[in-house]
């Protein structure tokens, strides 16, 4: 019931308010007392009092204020105390008090009253905390708590003050001491003697209870007009009230307010509205109204406490602690059986109070009250039943335990979609199936999934809610939503998947959610929606002190918005970018916090605003906590500037009620117009490449991150028909577009495979062109790698790839299918383009010879190769040879080759534009290749889940790699070029091209080839790595620039680059040609060895080397770079349907796991976090159903134990994540309850125990989902001009967090209230309806009963009536309804798709006339009322009847509660009858009955409306005749 509530209950209540009276000494008239009872509080007593003369206060800070009368308005009160007394001594408004507020007087009018009982004396006082007993000041109404638990959020009917009257009341419980009244009895028999008064204590001290309730430090003293206090110790005794019964009052009371608390119930979508309910009960019952008919049916009879027979329930019979049924705590292992039990009952019927009787009813009445309660009895039993009772049987669904384990595995859908996380609350997905929106969306190397805001994101919120919520849960959330939970069930525990859900219905309860969810508002891709608190400063002057343009971080305190609506470029806000100050420093208000808030009100928000702006009355630019001197920034002083809130996202704020104390929902709209003012590039929302600049968006130059300087590869796309205007691709999800990452422009590049090695490697050719100089802008996108460009040259194939020098253009022979790259010319070497046929070419046959005799002093050595000039052949220069030093030049680079007088050709790769057009920006198909490609070929797909292996960095490579290992250097493997052989200088290894097939494939090509590959190599022999051991933390390891931290290894490298071998030798070392350029990271300038070797034994101390050092190796770690992917694609549709993923995400990284707890005294499951820890530096965090993790406190921060530490914890066992079936059922197996999976029985470790003997169900701690294929889809993408557009949208159904809360909670509320709400009926509803039945008869007033049979409510549930085989079957004592069988009668008022059940109760009134007392023919001729057509008697009845209404064709199960005693043995025949409402019974249906463990008849087939009676009949009873005849009985 909340803290406030459990606080309020234990305190004592003064209430007084005062109606004119005429003036005279201030002096008590006289006092009674009632008792009231509070749901599970106890009792609590009230006092009345009357005044002889009015009351007046008078100030205890204001000693020149006038006494001032009680019976004030708030508003007079105001006046008079202005500018003299604070405001908050105004007894006529409301007063906060810790997490409350109180009725003012509660807290002003302390220390004038005290309450004496035998010794004991109660003093008057304000404080709240338990367990200090005072008089607790409220208003005096008849129903004297009415007030009180209206301030715990029940429901607050009007009602009158008593005019002239004081009331106060106290809680009376079991301690002892001067300010304590232990017990009621004790009250009585003070009041008895006559030593119960109130007496004016005005002044005296109550020693170890003043420091919290000082007397005088009251606010208002207690005075007469003329400014006098009453006589210290002058008082009244206090009398016992006697209330009357008003049966016809009573009547109308008890109807209008049981409607109020269910529909409260009906309603309920909070925690605090569901439990406002029991609170009005309590309000409910204690009133006057009710009270005094019910102190009539209480007088009547004696309770007792005593044993009765049972069968078949779950009740503790002998107080054995070994018994589950006995001791909650064992529930945790072991379950309460049913079984026939005789069980002690407290509150039983203890037999007729005849004295009592005869009293208050009449000697006349006697026999007929008798028979009544005969009748009546049985409500006893069925309200205190161990296991049907009214407490009993809501227990289990009104844990308070429920409001969390419900809500949190839903609660976070909002976040999850709205921020763009994958079902697994993750930054990257593998498939659509893994993203709430069903869209993983690729960025290269990794894909994340597609964010969705207002309206668009609801329909994925309400998948990730039916993915995760409670079965029952998702029942009661689907009949908010009018839908079949049937076709649309549940996939919460995995039983059900989406192919079981009806695509129609999901439609229907997709709009229905929106409606529930949505409100008009403003949408947009970044949440800085929701408040604006900005200042009246120019651009210029918001500008100066944003730091550069576009404020990113707090520390930033502005940041200008221009007005996107005006053509002013000057129009705008200048708006705090965080709205939230801490007001520190020289000029603040030590330790306050002043920022605006969405939840607060307009005006709270304006005052906030103030406050940010002023609290230190100046911005500085680079600190928001420096004094002003101390500020090192650009400042601008904003004392005196005018501020303002605008809010952007309706929201709904819970505003405070001054007067009355309620809470009431106000919906505060959002802004439109302001919403759709701000603007942002449309391909660039968060400013993340332009910086918030217009110019940048417009023309996607000069951009800029993290300080470095980009350029994107479709940064040059133009419009075809006005090439002044940028355009770009972007790919949408709902109103975000983000420039789609394989969108690029053409590109032309020189010595592409030098990197920026373009002044010397580039220039020269047919053309004589000057070199180029290497980009220093960092370009992201496809091709980012080519540094050396001809931009001139991009607009065809045949204008960058020069047709005087390069091939035919063409894929080479091995290059994968996807790759659209041109590299058959991309070979940089020097050519002589005077000779042009190959005999003058080559140096076939004795070149040597020919050359030696001819006397040159150099031979150039040259090569004609027929593939290049378009198929007409080039002679390529590859060296000279000098005779007479006996030495050889290679001629390899520009520089050399123009020397000899030759042609340099640059070498030059081409790649067509990719979705750069308004013709190829339309779609590409998500199938995770590289490049992406426009359509969908036939028969490609996508797996839903990864495949951990080990894959090479080019995945064009995953199929491995041929060596041709005889070639061992660039020289001898350009001999094979024509055969499709490279030289890769990182592995310093010659290979075939494109290599396609195994390893027989390659070795079929001929001795010395050796095949490599990173598949099947397992994770510990995949990566080979120059290991940093001195940086042993991610930070660490990431701030230095040479190295990067390996997640899945924890461990820090060395960048691949900088060491890729185990060991090198420093490349200044190396004196010739060939020994440095086979040194990888070496190269030679003609006559030195420059670079970095890349060994890892040159990187330093504490380096090592992970890995293998063989030839294999380093081929693997230079050529293929093979790394471990733990999410890598599957490829094919076997290995994904073969992979597949276990839902251990806690396991993440290694977990210490320990098993559930249960509570020691109730054995429930603990909750991770409420479990008890070493100490405060210990704790638990969730993990599903399997445990909790072991966490501990490093430094501040929670960090998990590790695996070497988790053996010291009692039960852990380290887990990490499962990479297969078998491993994630090796999580084990939980024992659950079949309603609630969290709700978990973790002793119950069979399913013997679990299942079978316990009816509960044991279920995996983790699930395996296998790989689903699926075809690969296209994704449509969008061609536009870049442009400065809208950030936000003002949708008209904006999913709201607010109203979703409500939404998820109103659903457990109801869920809950289904429960509360029997629970209510079981204490109220008989009692309602019998109370008047007996008032009738003993001075209550009122007509006596018109019929001779009463009906009442037992229980009430609503149900899904597509999904009524799932619903809990309805248990009281008096019977069941099981509606799994049945089908719906009726709807619920606005609903197609649930009913309203009832379960209800009919009664014959026994009198003395019927047989309620008096002699008996035979022990049952009470109930022999069972007649055949022929009208004779043929049966009794043994029970009396049951209704439901809502479903028919239910199963109905009713107790029979004639006793074995007053049953006939002739009639051995179990039967049901019908009743009709004026009593007539019907003939034997011919029902086939069974009897329950209960012992409860039961049959199926039952009718909505039609109340049955269980019957014993005799043998042929059809063709029995009476003697004489009477009326038959109808058929």
């Amino acid at each position: 019931m909340g803290g406030l509530r459990l606080a309020a209950l234990s305190l004592v209540f003064l209430m007084a308010a005062v109606a004119p009276a005429a003036e005279a000494a201030i002096a008590l008239n006289d006092c009674y007392y009632r008792v009231l009872h509070i749901l599970d509080a106890g009792p609590f007593v009230v006092v009345h009092c009357t005044f002889a003369s009015d009351l007046y206060l008078k100030s205890t800070i204001n000693s020149t204020l006038p006494p001032l009368k009680a019976s004030l308005s708030k508003a007079e009160i105001e006046a008079a105390i202005a500018g003299s007394v604070p405001s908050f001594a105004n007894w006529k408004g409301r007063y906060n008090l810790g997490d409350s507020t109180v009725p003012a007087y509660v807290v002003t009018w302390t220390g004038n009253l005290r309450l004496e009982c035998g010794g004991v004396s109660v003093p008057q006082g304000a404080e709240h905390d338990y367990p200090l007993d005072f008089l607790y000041t409220l208003p005096p109404t008849r129903n004297s708590l009415n007030e009180l638990l209206q301030a715990m959020g029940a429901f607050k009917w009007p009602e009158p003050i008593l005019e002239n009257t004081v009331s106060f009341a106290m809680a009376v419980s079991s301690k002892v001491g001067p300010t304590a009244i232990p017990n009621v009895k004790a009250l009585n028999d003070c009041a008895a003697a006559g030593t119960l008064r109130v007496v004016w204590d005005q002044d005296s001290s109550y020693p170890g209870w003043d420091d919290r309730n000082p007397r005088n430090s009251s606010l208002w003293k207690f005075v007469d007009a003329s400014g006098a206090r009453a006589t210290p110790g002058s008082g009244v005794a206090v009398t016992k009230r006697l209330l009357t019964c008003d049966v016809e009052a009573f009547k109308t009371f008890a109807e209008t307010r049981m409607t109020e608390i269910v529909n409260m119930l009906e309603v309920a979508d909070s925690r605090d509205s569901s439990e406002s309910a029991l609170n009005t009960y309590d309000n409910f019952r204690n009133h006057e109204t009710f009270m005094a008919c019910s102190i009539v049916l209480d007088a009547l009879f004696k309770k007792e406490t005593r044993e009765i027979s049972l069968k078949g329930v779950r009740a503790c019979s002998d107080n054995n602690p070994s018994d589950p049924c006995c001791s909650e705590s064992l529930r945790w292992s072991d379950c309460c059986v049913p079984g026939d039990k005789i069980v002690n009952v407290s509150g039983l019927f203890g037999g007729a109070n005849e004295q009592e009787i005869t009293s208050r009813c009449g000697a006349s009445n006697v026999q007929t009250v008798l028979g009544l309660l005969q009748s009546f009895k049985e409500v006893l039993v069925a309200a205190q039943h161990p296991e049907t009772g009214c407490e009993a049987a809501a227990k289990e669904r009104t844990d308070d335990r429920l409001w969390e384990q419900l809500s949190a595995p839903i609660k976070e859908c909002g976040r999850l979609v709205e921020d763009g996380k994958s079902t697994q609350d993750t930054d990257t997905c593998n498939g659509d199936s893994e993203c709430w929106t069903e869209s993983c969306v690729s960025e290269g190397d990794s894909s994340r999934c597609a964010a969705a805001r207002g309206s668009t994101a609801t329909e994925p919120i309400l998948r990730c809610v039916l993915s995760n919520a409670d079965r029952e849960l998702w029942d009661y959330l689907a009949l908010s939503l009018d839908i079949d939970s049937s076709k649309v069930p549940s996939l919460g525990d995995g039983t059900k998947s989406w192919s079981d859900v009806d695509e129609t219905e999901w439609d229907t309860a997709v709009t229905s959610f929106r409606d529930k969810v949505g409100v008009p508002s403003c949408a947009g891709e970044y949440q800085d929606t929701n408040m604006w608190c900005t200042v009246a400063l120019t651009k210029s002057e918001c500008k100066s002190i944003q730091a550069g343009g576009y404020s990113v971080g707090w520390h930033k305190m502005v940041v200008w918005i221009d007005n996107g609506a005006t053509s002013d470029p000057n129009d705008g806000w200048c708006k705090h970018w965080a709205g939230h100050i801490d007001r520190g420093g020289a000029n603040a208000q030590t330790g306050d916090v002043a920022h605006v808030n969405d939840h607060m009100s307009d005006a709270e928000n304006l005052e906030q605003c103030k406050a940010i702006f002023t609290a230190v009355n100046y911005i500085c630019s680079n600190s928001q906590h420096a004094s002003y001197n101390d500020c090192t920034g650009a400042k601008v002083i904003t004392a005196g500037k005018d501020v303002a809130v605008y809010r952007l996202k309706t929201q709904s704020v819970w505003v405070k009620d001054d007067d009355t104390g309620h809470y009431s929902e106000q919906q505060f709209q959002g802004n439109a117009s302001m919403c759709e003012a701000q603007r942002a590039c449309n391909w660039d929302h968060s400013g993340y490449y332009t910086g918030g600049d217009e110019q940048k968006c417009l023309t996607a130059e000069g951009l800029n991150v993290h300080g470095r300087a980009v350029s994107l590869s479709n940064s040059g796309m133009t419009d075809p028909n006005d090439p002044s205007k940028k355009t770009t691709c972007m790919q949408c999800w709902g109103n975000r577009c983000d420039n789609f990452w394989a969108s690029s422009t053409p590109i032309c590049g020189a010595n592409a495979y030098r990197g920026d090695q373009c002044a010397s490697g580039t220039g020269g050719g047919p053309d004589g062109l000057a070199p180029l100089t290497a980009s220093t802008i960092e370009t992201w996108g496809d091709g980012a790698w080519v540094k050396c460009r001809r931009e001139n040259l991009t607009e065809s194939a045949s204008m960058c790839l020069d047709e005087r020098v390069c091939p035919v253009p063409a894929s080479e022979e091995y290059q994968d299918e996807n790759d659209i790259w041109v590299r058959n010319c991309a070979q940089s070497f020097c050519y002589d383009p005077s000779i042009t046929l190959p005999q003058n070419c080559s140096t076939e046959g004795d070149w040597w010879g020919k050359m030696w005799n001819s006397g040159v002093t150099d031979a150039i050595m040259t090569h004609w190769d027929p593939v290049w000039r378009q198929g007409n052949g080039l002679c390529k220069v590859h060296g000279s040879y000098n005779f007479q030093t006996y030495s050889w030049t290679g001629i390899y680079e520009k520089s050399v080759c123009e020397a000899y007088n030759m042609t340099w050709w640059e070498g030059r790769i081409y790649k067509p534009g990719q979705f750069h057009t308004p013709q190829t920006c339309t779609q590409y198909c998500d199938d995770g290749t590289w490049p992406p490609q426009q359509n969908c070929k036939s028969g490609t797909g996508i797996c839903d889940t990864s495949c951990a292996q080990c894959l090479p960095d080019d995945t064009n490579l995953k199929g491995g790699v041929c060596t041709y290992d005889a070639a061992t250097n660039p020289e001898m493997c350009s001999q094979n070029e024509t055969d499709g052989y490279e030289w890769d200088y990182d592995a310093q290894a010659c290979h075939k091209d494109k290599f396609v097939g195994g390893s027989s494939a390659c070795t079929n090509l001929g001795p010395s080839h050796s095949f490599h590959t990173c598949q099947g190599r397992d994770n510990s022999a995949c990566t080979q790595y120059c290991w940093a051991k001195a940086f042993t933390t991610e930070s660490a390891c990431n701030a230095n620039s040479n190295t990067w931290w390996m997640w899945h290894e924890q461990r820090c490298r060395v960048h691949h680059h900088l060491a890729d071998r185990a060991t090198g030798t420093t490349c200044s070392s190396l004196s010739t040609h060939d020994t440095c350029n086979l040194e990888r990271g070496c190269w030679w300038d003609g006559s030195a060895c420059n670079g970095e070797a890349r060994g890892c034994n040159l990187m330093g101390a504490n380096h090592e080397w992970v890995g293998g050092t063989t030839r294999a190796d380093e081929i693997r770690s230079g050529m293929l770079r093979c790394r471990w992917d733990e999410y890598a694609r599957c490829g094919t549709q076997s290995t994904c349907e073969g992979a597949g993923e276990c839902n251990d995400w806690w396991a993440y990284g290694g977990a210490c796991l320990v098993p559930h707890a249960p509570h020691p005294q109730y054995g429930h499951t603990l909750d991770c976090h409420q479990r008890p820890s070493e100490d405060s530096d210990f704790k638990y965090q969730h993990a599903g159903l399997a445990g909790c993790i072991v966490t501990k406190k490093v430094n501040g921060a929670t960090m998990r134990v590790s695996e070497s530490e988790c053996g010291a914890y009692q039960g852990a066992r380290w887990r990490t994540r499962a990479e297969t079936s078998s491993e994630c059922l090796g999580h084990g197996e939980v024992c659950h309850s079949p309603y609630n999976d969290y709700d978990i029985y973790g002793g119950m470790v069979t399913v013997a125990r679990c299942e079978t003997k316990c009816g509960n169900v044991m279920s995996p701690a983790a699930r395996w989902r296998a790989g689903k294929w699926s075809n690969a889809k296209a994704r449509p993408l969008t061609y536009a001009q870049r442009s400065y557009d809208k950030l936000n949208v003002w949708d008209l159904k904006s999913f709201s967090r607010d109203k979703f809360e409500r939404w998820v909670y109103g659903g457990i509320a109801t869920m809950i209230a289904q429960a509360q709400k029997t629970k209510i009926i079981c204490k109220i509803a008989p009692f309602a309806t019998w109370i008047p039945v007996f008032a009738a008869q003993c001075g209550g007033g009122g007509a006596s009963p018109a019929s001779n049979s009463i009906q009442y409510t037992l229980a009430s549930n609503t149900v899904s009536c597509g999904n009524l085989a799932s619903g809990r079957p309805m248990k009281i004592y008096d019977g069941s309804l099981d509606p799994s069988s049945a089908s719906c009668s009726s709807r619920r008022a606005g609903s197609t798709k649930s009913a309203e059940v009832t379960f209800q109760k009919w009664v014959p009134i026994a009198t003395a006339s019927t047989g309620g007392s008096g002699r008996r023919a035979t022990v049952c001729s009470a109930h022999e009322v069972i007649r055949n057509a022929n009208g004779a008697v043929v049966g009794q009845k043994v029970g009396d009847g049951l209704i439901g209404n809502g479903v028919t064709g239910f199963n109905l199960c009713i107790n029979p509660l004639v006793p074995e005693a007053e049953r006939c043995s002739q009639y051995t025949i179990k039967d049901i009858v019908t009743v009709s409402s004026t009593g007539v019974y019907s003939q034997p249906l011919g029902k086939t009955v069974t009897v329950n463990t209960q012992g409860h008849y039961c049959f199926s087939g039952a009718t909505s409306g039609t109340a049955y009676v269980p019957v014993h009949i005799q043998s042929g009873w059809q063709t029995v005749n009476p003697t004489p005849a009477p009326t038959p009985a109808p058929t």
